[in-house]
């Protein structure tokens, strides 16, 4: 907190200044707008052991003053549940804009690049600049907070460093091209916690994250783009410093951080194609990610893979008919660390048939194949992975509507099969699944009644037998403006190796323009009896 107010003044003095320079006197010199919501939730449960806090509250919104045309939209989220995690769930949050000038303060997710700063939560402060086509972007502030370990507790929480960090992305950008350069810059404290933690892999690390990205539109419907990204991450900043031999790539990551023995440098690549056309698309994308590869602005991401795809799409019989192909290669093991390769083939046929407002029917039938090959190690033919997961999902739906009567009949099936070509594997592996559900609505919209009906069904057939379950739902809503009201019930009943039955009632009641109160009441009895309450206050201003 204590560089957040420093940060605040100089991102939004640049702001407050040309909009100084602006002002007419026939300004409204102050407005304010916005929502706020405050709910609460009660809960118990008998038979099983608690899923929630018995009682539990949140208080959100967006409050936007303007000053001279200046808006501040202010957003903070304040709840009980706020425990000692590394991202704190109260939250606050203000943002500005003025021409080609935005600042931001308190909590945000900023996002420059998917490979360097990639929406992680940041407590801190930024500026956006776009005048004409140049692009300038910084944030500063807090990543993760410190936690302590709390080894005796029975539900522990994983220790944290107090994390925080920079990031900045400079360019240009137009409707025909970009580019731009993005860095991250981020470090632990290592004396933001009283003891350091013991039993659990958390160490004070340091991250350098650098990314070029480009694009061009060399004409109308071709989109070309592509990143390349170098991040250089230190597992722990308490190892010993190295010096490295020399090379490109390592001579760069040298230059912005220390190396240590626990110092690693990956490399990102991705490319992507685009062709738009009235009847016809076509989108192809290449990632290259090497293992391990993480930056401390972005939460996970899948590394160690390459993967391709191609998806051309085609649209015929006056818009009426939507066919598309996807097709996409994944292989890991991209620097032969692991024992096996592992690759994927996940080829996917869509179709969309729309012969009439009255029906219409969707059409989708894929497959992952997936095959192991030796790494490190041979691999006997007896343990390989080499099996299929084709799935086929069909979904017609039927509408009529007339001014006095709207129905509405959809249905969803799916099956589903893991089919083993491994002889000895196959015997314990192999099984099919078909999902079924359907659902009719009917409203009538005089009296703004909608009633509602369904049922589902589930058949496993595998190793295990078979098993066969199933249930019904309904639903009910009923506007009543007169009296500013909205109600609305529901219940489902499961049949299986046990029933389960779930019902819930909720309402909403408007006694005068911009307030609303909500209320809910939901019940589950099965084995155990779960009840859940829920009532909740919204002002808009």
């Amino acid at each position: 907190m204590k560089f957040l107010l420093p940060l605040l003044a100089m991102f939004l003095m640049p702001a407050l200044v040309v909009q100084a320079q602006e002002l007419s006197a026939d300004a409204d010199p102050f407005t304010i707008g916005g929502s706020v919501t405050a709910r609460t939730v009660a809960y118990s449960a008998s038979g099983i052991g608690a899923r929630r806090a018995p009682f539990s509250y949140i208080l959100s919104g967006t409050v936007t003053p303007t000053v001279y045309g200046v808006g501040l939209p202010l957003t903070f989220t304040l709840t009980e549940q706020d425990r000692s995690t590394s991202q704190p769930l109260n939250q606050f949050g203000l943002s500005a804009r003025h021409d080609w000038i935005a600042v931001h303060g308190g909590f945000r997710n900023p996002t420059f690049s998917n490979f360097t700063l990639a929406g992680h939560q940041m407590l801190g402060g930024g500026i956006d600049l776009s005048p004409g086509i140049f692009r300038v972007s910084v944030a500063a502030g807090q990543l993760m907070r410190a936690v302590e370990q709390d080894t005796p507790s029975i539900a522990p929480v994983l220790p944290s460093y107090s994390r925080s960090g920079w990031a900045a992305r400079v360019g240009v950008e137009d409707t025909e091209f970009f580019v731009l350069g993005t860095v991250l810059s981020a470090s632990d404290d290592t004396t933001s916690l009283r003891r350091a933690p013991v039993n659990v892999d958390v160490t004070p690390g340091e991250n350098v994250a650098l990314s070029l990205a480009a694009g061009i539109t060399p004409a109308d419907g071709v989109r070309l783009d592509a990143e390349w990204a170098l991040s250089a991450f230190t597992r722990d900043v308490r190892s010993s410093a190295i010096v490295i031999k020399s090379n490109d790539i390592r001579t760069l990551a040298e230059s912005v951080l220390t190396p240590r023995l626990s110092t690693s440098v990956y490399q990102a690549f991705r490319a992507g194609l685009a062709l738009r056309r009235p009847t016809w698309g076509l989108q192809a994308s290449y990632s290259y990610i090497d293992p391990d590869y993480r930056s401390m602005g972005a939460y996970a991401m899948n590394t160690d893979q390459a993967v391709i795809t191609v998806a051309p799409s085609v649209v015929l019989a006056d818009n009426r008919l939507r066919l598309g192909l996807s097709v996409t290669h994944i292989e890991d093991n991209l620097q032969t660390k692991k024992w096996f390769t592992t690759k994927r083939l996940q080829p996917m046929l869509t179709a969309s048939w729309t012969p009439s407002m009255t029906f219409g029917v969707d059409v989708s039938l894929g497959d992952v194949l997936t095959t192991q090959s030796s790494g490190t190690r041979p691999i006997a033919d007896s343990v390989a992975l080499n099996n299929r997961n084709p799935m086929l999902t069909v979904s017609p739906r039927l509408s009529f509507i007339s001014p006095e009567l709207i129905q509405n009949i959809s249905a969803t099936v799916v099956s589903q099969w893991y089919l083993d070509n491994n002889p000895v594997t196959r015997q314990f592996s192999e099984y099919a699944v078909l999902t079924a559900n359907t659902m009719y609505s009917v409203t009538l919209p005089a009296s703004r009644l909608t009633l509602g009906a369904g049922g589902f069904v589930t058949h496993f057939d595998g190793l295990q037998g078979t098993n066969t379950s199933g249930g019904v739902t309904a639903t009910a809503s009923k506007q009543l403006p007169e009296h500013g009201l909205a109600l609305g019930a529901n219940t489902a009943v499961g049949l299986g190796a046990s029933t389960t039955v779930t019902a819930g009632v909720n309402g909403t009641y408007t006694p005068m323009q911009r307030h609303s109160i909500q209320a809910s009441l939901a019940i589950t009895s099965a084995t155990f009896t779960e009840l859940t309450a829920v009532l909740g206050y919204a002002l808009s201003f």
